[in-house]
């Protein structure tokens, strides 16, 4: 975090938000992939991760062939590398090469097979066909069920997939993996060029929820809160109504003995995990720089017995003189350089703090937002770091391991025993108590390996 973002608070107080410029937005060092391409966000995405390389330092060659060396040493990368002997029986794959272990892993594990008994032809093209029957394969080895099915009626190529792709190709065309290269052509022989490759794998890493099975991270990458690294800004609403204010002592208190301590322990447990986290934080109060920030009734206090106010967004957007909560965001994307602005409202008085992932679909933009009570409900305990941690976590695709809802009925007894002191599970009020476990952590993106202890149906049933 950005320390001297929040060391000014009390000299601040009568400037209105604390905002600072965010740094220029990070880029690709590829001069080939220029942003609003088709195939930037894939790129971006495989290459923030580790999962494909450029072939040069300023060129990654979206055009180029894909080969069969490369596609599975991506899905190595993505399976996080995997300690394993790098011998093959294949001649063509010798011991310590950069493809050797991957290959090895690969074919161990069912993944891919040689051309023949002895042979892999690393430096073969990879075909459509063989490429979604590697990631249907792989999706297996994660432990997912991919049993969606896609009907390829209408396709006059269908009758060419081979018959040991056709599952894989009805399932990667049903869960939205791949599409036809036209609308009646699907183009199974054809071949795979490195940024078809990124985005069949964005596809499939980013956007777990389409793979056909619920076990997958379940709300991650919905909204404009998508991956909990880099630079993120948080923008906060102090936020009245008609029995609650905030004064100048409380925001102060509540910014130094809450939000920060909050902030901080994410930070911490994402450097813990290699992840570069860096929020940015800042807000808004009725009384500075001449803003109310007002809500025009009473708001509610208990998501849980279904009453909660569904407008807070709003209202701050208009307390700022903003038309909608979008024009808001767009605001402070532009002010940041990002779209990943975190949403906050702080209401001083005890309630049940909650997130909203869902508020404004307009089918292109999808807000969240989170509201967050100075105290518990019930004992007017001061609310402590681990809700807003909580709630960032939230935000970010992280679920309840307690089951509110009824969701999940085998799932609280199975956290217990395998994450007991996750933020997810239970709220600490001393944070240092609470942890991050591996669920957790790949809900949020800090990791793209399927935590082999969560595999069991149990977790989803």
């Amino acid at each position: 975090m950005k320390k001297f973002a929040f060391r000014a608070v009390l000299l601040l107080l009568c400037l209105g938000l604390v905002l600072l410029p965010a740094e220029a937005a990070g880029g690709l060092p590829f001069t080939d992939v220029p942003q609003g391409i088709w195939y930037f966000d894939s790129v971006e995405y495989c290459y923030s991760r580790g999962l494909m390389n450029g072939i040069s330092q300023q060129s990654f060659s979206p055009e180029a062939g894909l080969s069969r060396a490369m596609f599975v040493t991506t899905l190595y990368r993505a399976a996080g590398s995997p300690g394993v002997s790098d011998w093959t029986p294949f001649y063509d794959v010798p011991t310590g090469l950069w493809y050797s272990a991957p290959v090895a892993w690969a074919y161990r594990e069912g993944i891919v097979n040689g051309v023949s008994e002895t042979s892999f032809a690393p430096d073969a093209g990879l075909t459509r066909q063989q490429l979604v029957t590697l990631l249907y394969r792989f999706a297996q080895y994660c432990g997912l069920s991919p049993d969606a099915w896609g009907s390829l009626y209408g396709f006059a190529d269908a009758g060419q997939i081979a018959p040991y792709a056709e599952d894989a190709f009805h399932w990667a065309y049903g869960c939205s993996l791949i599409k036809g290269t036209d609308e009646t052509h699907l183009s199974p022989e054809g071949g795979c060029t490195r940024a078809q490759c990124a985005t069949f794998l964005f596809r499939f890493m980013d956007n777990g929820v389409r793979t056909g099975s619920s076990m997958t991270r379940p709300t991650y990458d919905l909204g404009q809160c998508r991956k909990l690294s880099g630079q993120r800004p948080v923008v906060m609403f102090f936020m009245d109504d008609y029995e609650s204010s905030w004064t100048e002592e409380e925001i102060s208190s509540f910014w130094y003995n809450t939000m920060i301590p909050g902030l901080d322990y994410l930070e911490t447990q994402a450097a813990n995990r290699s992840v570069y986290l860096d929020f940015v934080p800042g807000y808004y109060a009725t009384g500075v720089d001449g803003v109310t920030m007002r809500y025009p009734g009473y708001i509610d206090t208990d998501l849980m017995d279904g009453s909660y106010n569904t407008d807070l967004l709003s209202t701050a957007a208009t307390c700022l003189g903003y038309s909608s909560p979008e024009q808001l965001h767009e605001s402070m994307k532009r002010h940041y350089g990002s779209d990943e602005v975190i949403f906050m409202t702080l209401v001083d008085k005890p309630g049940r703090s909650y997130c909203l992932n869902d508020q404004f679909d307009d089918g292109y933009t999808y807000m969240e937002h989170c509201v967050v009570y100075s105290s518990y409900n019930s004992n007017f305990t001061p609310t402590c770091p681990s809700t807003i941690a909580h709630e960032t976590l939230h935000l970010y695709g992280a679920e309840d391991y307690y089951d509110p809802y009824g969701d999940y009925p085998t799932r609280l007894t199975m956290a217990q025993n395998l994450y007991p002191n996750d933020l997810m599970l239970t709220v600490y009020y001393d944070i240092s108590y609470n942890t991050i476990g591996n669920f957790t952590a790949y809900t949020i993106g800090w990791t793209d390996v399927y935590p082999e202890e969560c595999r069991s149906t149990g977790w989803w049933s």
